[in-house]
């Protein structure tokens, strides 16, 4: 057969996936590597196999560290919008290309040239940043504030250097919590609600800071369980925890006795 009469090769596809020894690195050599790709490309690496995705949603904090002595952090900046045909807020982050700068100059309007795209992101994906804080001393404790439950408190210290104060894991609470709401007396974090209405174990329970401890509460009863819980405040070295106002009651707790009232 001549060469001339010869099928052409078949080009070979592509593997889109990443090889099986790349995956079979450890852990820690893989954050290092996802911390050197923009975090615009997060999503789409979830989308490559399980193993990016679990990386990438279960180390946000270790991808930071890595992204800092690394020196690739980026400052991003994170759209939240409640569009009205959607229940649940939608998240954008703005990207903007690596050799573009933004100024403040407003010139003559030009052709998009896509130097900036607010890139839509699912919640997931957002850093891991508390939004309700209370503080012990210098340092800034956190409780996520999400839909979603979760058990985990976050510890930043104020007095570092700015540069590198970042959130880091303390031991987890004993029930995942949604909207909890936290108050502080005498060093010691006080934690309540959030939960579901029959854990009467651990509706309510206190951090120590010293021995990185939980323990929990007594029960406040049923009728404080199933309130709307608003706030907590501190008067007198005691909890008020605030209800809606269509409840009109609040309850109180006192750490010295250790009872509700």
């Amino acid at each position: 057969m001549n060469r001339e009469d010869e099928p052409p090769e078949k080009k070979k596809k592509k593997n889109p996936y990443p090889p099986s020894w790349f995956l079979s690195l450890p852990d820690v050599i893989l954050v290092n590597c996802l911390a050197r790709v923009p975090r615009s490309y997060y999503p789409k690496l979830c989308l490559v196999c399980k193993t990016f995705r679990s990386l990438i949603l279960s180390t946000k904090y270790k991808l930071s560290v890595a992204r800092f002595h690394l020196k690739t952090q980026e400052d991003v900046l994170h759209v939240c919008l409640q569009l009205p045909t959607q229940a649940l807020p939608s998240w954008f982050s703005l990207w903007i290309r690596p050799d573009q700068t933004l100024t403040n100059h407003i010139g003559k309007k030009k052709k998009s040239t896509r130097n900036t795209l607010l890139v839509p992101t699912p919640c997931s994906y957002i850093p891991c940043v508390p939004k309700f804080i209370v503080s012990v001393g210098s340092e800034c404790y956190g409780i996520s504030q999400r839909n979603d439950p979760s058990s985990a408190l976050w510890i930043r210290n104020q007095e570092t250097n700015r540069e590198i104060r970042l959130w880091r894991e303390c031991p987890n609470m004993r029930v995942a919590r949604r909207r909890a709401v936290a108050g502080v007396v005498d060093g010691k974090i006080y934690v309540m609600g959030g939960c579901e209405e029959n854990e009467t174990v651990n509706w309510a329970e206190v951090f120590d800071p010293k021995t990185q401890t939980w323990e929990s509460l007594p029960d406040p009863g049923a009728e404080a369980r199933l309130s709307s819980i608003k706030t907590v405040e501190v008067f007198g070295r005691k909890l008020y925890v605030r209800t809606r106002s269509n409840e009109k009651k609040d309850y109180v707790y006192d750490p010295r006795t250790n009872q509700w009232s």
